[in-house]
């Protein structure tokens, strides 16, 4: 539960925060032998152009490892577009 819920946030420090920081404690737990859960918590408005959310996994127009590289390789001005 450490990501932005800042929703002005620049798209480089908005993935940094919210989707590499969750890949690297996922990393982290991939090494813990003994754990035993993680509990993910997302922000309640990450779909919030829609009027009714289900419970379900919403269809994406990239995935997580394209959002990252885009970050990694573009300057700020190409990433905002």
């Amino acid at each position: 539960m450490a990501g932005d819920v800042k929703f002005n946030e620049t798209m480089r420090d908005a993935v940094t925060h919210n989707l590499i920081g969750t890949k690297m404690i996922l990393n982290l737990c991939k090494d813990m032998k003994k754990l035993e859960a993680l509990v993910h918590v997302s922000t309640a408005y990450a779909f919030c152009q829609k009027n009714e959310l289900f419970e379900k996994i919403y269809p994406m127009k990239a995935t997580p490892e394209e959002v990252i590289r885009a970050v990694e390789t573009m300057d700020d001005i190409e990433l905002e577009k």
